[in-house]
């Protein structure tokens, strides 16, 4: 949200006051705006303001905004359904099962053939394992987006093996191409020799 949004905010939040019968004053409508300002669109807060008036009997705390918006989170069984399903069916056609986090998680499990032509038995290993990977991918995109600075250098570029604008990835597998990038990075910031022969 911005500055623009402000004001619409604080009417929502008075409104969902007077709706449970307590009338928030300028400090406490400031006070929500600077918890949610940053990681929030309005859009998303009127959203959960929707929800949470119909569910709940009581002003909803801020709190109760932040444990909504965690609920969130994608569900591995439920990915699962989604990967057997497309394994069984169109997988050959299209690569993606429509959930990225799915979809990465079945590429580190072998791809979608390795799937498709699993046994039953093998599924409940591997259902197992997707569901562990899917939960681990699922924490660390929210933390990566969570913290947007993590995802970019000083100077803009992506790291963490994170496409740059260009489509390319600045991170090498090897530690001796990640040694020759880092070397190469601090050659054209300082416009000195890394040999130490300048």
């Amino acid at each position: 949200m911005n500055s623009a949004d402000r004001q619409e905010f604080f009417e929502t939040v008075a409104a969902m006051g007077l709706m449970h019968g307590c009338k928030l004053d300028a400090p406490e409508l400031r006070l929500w705006f600077e918890l949610f300002a940053q990681t929030w669109t309005l859009a998303e807060f009127r959203e959960a303001a929707a929800y949470l008036l119909q569910t709940s009997r009581w002003m909803p705390k801020p709190a109760e905004f932040f444990e909504l918006r965690e609920g969130a989170t994608p569900d591995p069984a439920k990915a699962w359904g989604t990967v057997i399903d497309h394994a069984r069916g169109t997988w050959r056609q299209s690569r993606t099962c429509g959930d990225p986090i799915a979809d990465s998680v079945v590429q580190t499990l072998g791809g979608w053939f390795a799937l498709a032509m699993s046994t039953e038995r093998d599924l409940a290993f591997r259902r197992r394992e997707f569901v562990d990977t899917y939960r681990d991918f699922a924490e660390r995109d929210q933390v990566v987006n969570a913290l947007p600075d993590l995802r970019t250098n000083a100077n803009g570029s992506a790291r963490l093996g994170r496409p740059t604008s260009a489509g390319a990835s600045t991170f090498s597998p090897t530690p001796g191409g990640e040694r020759r990038r880092i070397a190469a990075n601090r050659r054209a910031t300082s416009g000195s020799d890394p040999t130490g022969d300048a």
